[in-house]
């Protein structure tokens, strides 16, 4: 890993923010082909310039990659370890502090500084451009301790080159090969398929029946004039009509002579002189759907509006949730790589015990969860406390912490807890009997789920388990508190 100071100097980072040039409007479909050919062959400075304008100038397309990247950075992490070794426990502190204490900034923008948030949504542009690189500069806290983190400057895609299959860094402007990006001391996150190529030909498409538009709306936006009169020209009358006409508009009038009748004005709408439409709004919109698909996935109200087949479509209308679990693994992965496997490499020589895990956090209908973990016990299955806690995304109290709810009462007979007190005294052994009762009653469920689940036909297994899952709901709700305390046990045992 690097500790020394950036490979990147001063000079350079002057000279490329002096060379932040638009390349528009020369922009052509032909020029931009002419690069989208070169960043396939590892050249990928010209078309990297051109998609960084793309993304500051239009709107429908820095919106919804904005929102996904955005989307990234908020979700949360975690590190996670493989078992309960020290050693486990050594790496997982020491990620821990790496990641808590790191530092995310731009090469370009150095104002620009945030922590493990900043840095997600910095590698998240590779989901656009295909490659997004930072450069790791380590940074000791205290090296007993093994307290190390970094400093992650991200630099812009066209500081590189990929000719050979990995990113060189072009230390200056004119060398067609630049240094190689080793792990360690470079980040270097990859999409296989970025959004940018087909973004980019949309949007020449787009800009051109754009232009063509408020050209159209420049000329045409107000309807012409045309006067009819009697009255001859070049006489006085002729004169006056025309001042007429011109009172209503300074360009686009005309004025014939000889027509019968009164004299009078007709409006010439360019608009609607034809049966067609004008093309301008649907090349326009069908550009900037395609932008919402390539950032943030299609749905039954995008594909409708285009008039295609929708039986194709997501059930759940939400391709959203699919890209972000996916970008959250795919942040999982670059960072265990070009983070993880490094720094206790370096700070151990050893392979990672633990690891960063982006989560995804998954939306929660907790009366049907609930529901299932009921049906599911009184079935006679087995639920772990932490499995619970898990589903129920409620974190689980440390043994030092003071508990909102209290543990269930200890089995009395046949692993089965003491019911509650039911305000009837010390009825001698009644509260025994009830437990003895209770078991029967769950070992006759458990039968009955056995004999259902050796049903071969699944529509009838399906039916016979709703009776069985309606008749315990039927039971709990006439012994609440003796059911309520049989569901609050671990597990039960016949």
């Amino acid at each position: 890993m690097n500790a020394d100071d950036s490979i990147i100097d001063a000079a350079k980072i002057e000279q490329a923010i002096q060379q932040r040039y638009s390349p528009f409007p020369s922009m052509t479909m032909e020029l931009l082909n002419s690069q989208l050919n070169a960043f396939r062959v590892g050249e990928l400075r010209p078309v990297a310039r051109t998609w960084e304008i793309m993304l500051e100038r239009d709107g429908d397309l820095s919106s919804p990659a904005q929102q996904r990247f955005a989307d990234a950075a908020r979700l949360p992490w975690l590190i996670e370890k493989e078992d309960d070794s020290k050693e486990a426990q050594d790496h997982h502190d020491a990620l821990l502090f790496f990641y808590t204490h790191l530092t995310a900034t731009s090469v370009l923008e150095q104002n620009e500084a945030g922590g493990a948030s900043l840095l997600f949504r910095q590698m998240m542009t590779a989901k656009a451009f295909k490659y997004s690189v930072h450069e790791m500069l380590l940074r000791i806290s205290s090296a007993g301790r093994r307290e190390v983190t970094a400093e992650l400057r991200h630099c812009p895609v066209w500081f590189f080159e990929c000719r050979r299959g990995r990113l060189g860094f072009i230390k200056e402007d004119y060398a067609a090969y630049g240094i190689p990006c080793e792990r360690g001391e470079w980040v270097a996150a990859v999409e296989r398929f970025p959004a940018m190529p087909a973004c980019s030909v949309a949007y020449i498409t787009k800009w051109r029946p754009l232009a063509d538009w408020l050209l159209f709306c420049f000329r045409f936006g107000v309807p012409g004039i045309h006067g009819e009169t009697t009255a001859v020209k070049g006489s006085a009358e002729w004169d006056a009509f025309v001042a007429a006409l011109r009172a209503f508009a300074n360009d686009w009038v005309t004025a014939t002579s000889g027509a019968p009748g009164s004299n009078k004005i007709n409006l010439i709408e360019a608009a609607k002189g034809g049966t067609g439409t004008l093309p301008f709004q649907e090349l326009v919109e069908r550009a900037d759907r395609l932008y919402a698909r390539q950032f943030r996935g299609g749905d039954l109200g995008t594909q409708s509006r285009e008039g295609g087949d929708v039986s194709g479509a997501s059930l759940q209308g939400n391709e959203g949730a699919i890209k972000l679990a996916d970008d959250a693994q795919w942040l999982t992965d670059n960072c265990n790589a070009n983070i993880d496997e490094p720094v206790i490499a370096y700070l151990f020589k050893a392979q990672p015990k633990a690891w960063l895990r982006v989560q995804v956090p998954k939306k929660i209908e907790t009366d049907r969860e609930v529901k299932a973990m009921e049906f599911l016990r009184n079935s006679g299955g087995r639920i772990s406390i932490k499995s619970a806690h898990e589903r129920l995304q409620v974190p689980l109290a440390d043994a030092d912490e003071a508990e909102l709810l209290t543990a269930p009462a200890q089995p009395a007979v046949g692993g089965l807890p003491v019911p509650p007190d039911l305000g009837l005294g010390n009825t001698g052994g009644l509260r025994t009997l009830l437990a003895e009762d209770l078991q029967h009653a769950i070992r006759m469920v458990r039968e009955q789920h056995a004999e259902i689940s050796g049903i071969t036909d699944a529509t009838l297994r399906k039916a016979k388990l709703d009776q069985l899952f309606a008749r315990v709901q039927r039971d709990i709700g006439i012994a609440p508190a003796i059911a309520q305390a049989l569901l609050n046990q671990k597990e039960v045992r016949p």
